[in-house]
């Protein structure tokens, strides 16, 4: 049998429901306004070590510059690259946003 929420439970679950659409919409335009990744990051969005990203930058597979003497990588390439490893768009905004927020 199911159970149906009071009126009280419905409108605190719409109440959180909104509160974290804000949160996405908010956490979606600080990944997409970011434009350099550092390694760790890159690493993670591409699910690999800190040796092969910095590979791929020698390959020059992901554009790059340097910050000092970190290397950062392009956000736009990481993108490519995954797609070009045939990695779904909505997986790689997930990668994406959760390499900006753990690292």
């Amino acid at each position: 049998m199911m159970q149906v929420p009071t009126n009280e439970e419905f409108a605190a679950v719409v109440k959180r429901l909104e509160i974290l659409e804000r949160e996405n919409e908010y956490l979606r335009t600080v990944v997409t306004d970011l434009q350099w990744l550092t390694v760790p990051q890159v690493a993670k969005a591409i699910r690999c070590s800190q040796r092969t990203v910095t590979r791929l930058i020698e390959a020059k597979k992901l554009i790059n510059r340097r910050e000092g003497s970190k290397p950062l990588c392009n956000i736009s390439s990481v993108r490519s690259y995954l797609l070009g490893k045939k990695v779904d768009d909505v997986e790689i905004n997930y990668r994406l946003m959760s390499a900006c927020l753990h690292c």
